[in-house]
């Protein structure tokens, strides 16, 4: 339970009768009742006092949020401060970690600094991700446009000479199924794949727990974050 030194006082009570009064100093080593004990002799009956509890307050450290929860949208950054303070003359060194498995999907969690000394503040941050959007990638353009055969067979029938008629009316007719093929085989193109939509971190109520240790002490708070 402890040592440590006691005296005894002779005293005279409330009715004047004679008493002995015990005073102990001592060093506790865990939380225990304590009593005084009188063993009796010829005058005096054996005699105990009623049983005063002493509470051993071993060092610790506690642990508190400010603010307790944020609200965010996604894509957006929420910061939460957490403050360590020691008790009952703890010195050791607290180390901040969080979940090793976020319920946020889409989202990270980090705290700056991982350590403090005694007391101090870390920073948690909860950074979340916004939906997006991608877009097909044109394919290149590697043929010629309808207008374009029109033109380039104009321009080369205009350069047959016109006593050359019947080479000529050939050439039209090729110039016309050319152009007709052409028609068949491009009027059903569009353009290559779809948009795609991303979802980021989707809204609702989730809670992030943070666990500071140190040698065998170890503490949690929990922290809201509210996503909408």
């Amino acid at each position: 339970m402890g040592s440590g030194t006691g005296t005894l006082t002779p005293v005279t009570d409330v009715n004047g009768n004679a008493a002995l009064q015990a005073s102990e100093t001592y060093t506790p080593s865990q939380t225990a009742y304590v009593y005084a004990q009188y063993s009796g002799d010829v005058n005096y009956e054996q005699h105990s006092s009623p049983g005063v509890l002493v509470t051993l307050l071993t060092p610790d450290f506690s642990l508190a949020a400010n603010p307790t929860g944020v609200t965010i949208s996604p894509g957006q950054t929420g910061k939460i401060t957490i403050t360590a303070a020691a008790l009952y003359n703890f010195t050791g060194t607290i180390t901040f970690q969080c979940p090793t498995f976020l319920t946020i999907p889409k989202a990270t969690c980090t705290l700056n600094p991982t350590t403090v000394a005694t007391s101090g503040n870390t920073t948690l941050t909860i950074t979340t991700t916004a939906p997006t959007t991608t877009y097909p990638i044109p394919s290149p353009r590697w043929f010629i446009t309808g207008s374009e055969v029109v033109v380039i067979g104009v321009m080369l029938l205009l350069l047959i000479p016109t006593r050359k008629r019947r080479l000529k009316r050939a050439y039209s007719v090729l110039l016309a199924g050319t152009l007709a093929a052409f028609l068949l085989a491009c009027g059903g193109g569009g353009g290559s794949g779809s948009v795609n939509h991303i979802p980021g971190t989707p809204p609702g109520n989730y809670s992030v727990v943070i666990t500071a240790t140190s040698g065998q002490l170890s503490h949690t708070i929990i922290t809201p974050v509210n996503v909408q």
